[in-house]
């Protein structure tokens, strides 16, 4: 679950306020996951991202959450409880520090990057069994974190692209910088709860790894009044997984 993390808050609601963004302090949105292959796990998970204010190094920023965690009847299959953070800057959401907490199953370790925007490298500390590593990647200007990507995402304007539209989006996770490229697709009607929902669709590219299939895309729904995603899907090794907005 811990790049469904990113992927699912891909494109998380838009917010209002007072804020120069289009979201505010003290924002929490909640997605119900469910995963489906050949049969299906409705409710299997569940995904909360959150804003806060915080400091880093003494500068007041924003602090992005992200936490994952499967439902208590799903526990006995494969147990998850992820926590994100990311430590942002007010004015230009370049992250400062990104971390993540990472218990599924029997996997347990905890990830801490450092980034050094300056000297165009990010610092990464991993706690994995006792075992403290450290690593050194370079990183580019827009680089940024799972987190801090979702906000920047968040401030386009999508409704003044045309089908077609794209940008690569330069993202640092685990020791590595993936160019995940965002397409927008058009505006489509989703069928939720026997309602019709006029959406602008975006697709994601997938980050491949042992969960998801590499060259593939995820499939985001924005509601077109708000901008709030309704339905994420994303194709995996077997079969796919599906966020729900909590209502």
């Amino acid at each position: 679950m811990h790049k469904l993390i990113f992927l699912f808050g891909m494109m998380i609601a838009i917010g209002g306020g007072d804020s120069p963004y289009p979201f505010s302090l003290g924002e929490r949105i909640s997605y119900l996951v469910d995963y489906q292959a050949g049969f299906s796990w409705p409710d299997a998970g569940k995904v909360t991202f959150s804003i806060d204010s915080g400091t880093y190094q003494g500068k007041a920023c924003f602090r992005f959450s992200g936490i994952g965690n499967s439902m208590a009847w799903y526990d006995w299959f494969y147990p998850v409880r992820d926590q994100y953070y990311s430590w942002a800057d007010f004015k230009t959401l370049r992250p400062y520090c990104f971390q993540r907490i990472v218990n599924e199953g029997s996997h347990h370790y905890k990830q801490t990057a450092w980034f050094h925007f300056d000297e165009g490298y990010a610092n990464i500390e991993t706690e994995e069994k006792g075992t403290k590593t450290k690593t050194k990647v370079k990183i580019s200007a827009n680089a940024t974190d799972p987190l801090a990507g979702i906000y920047y995402c968040r401030n386009i304007d999508w409704k003044s692209k045309k089908p077609g539209f794209s940008f690569v989006l330069p993202l640092l996770l685990e020791d590595s910088v993936y160019a995940s490229t965002v397409r927008y697709e058009g505006k489509v009607n989703l069928t939720e709860n026997g309602k019709t929902v006029p959406c602008i669709k975006i697709r994601p590219a997938l980050i491949e790894g042992s969960l998801f299939k590499g060259g593939t895309e995820m499939s985001v729904y924005l509601r077109e009044t708000d901008f709030i995603p309704i339905r994420v899907e994303a194709p995996i090794v077997v079969g796919k997984v599906v966020a729900r907005l909590k209502r």
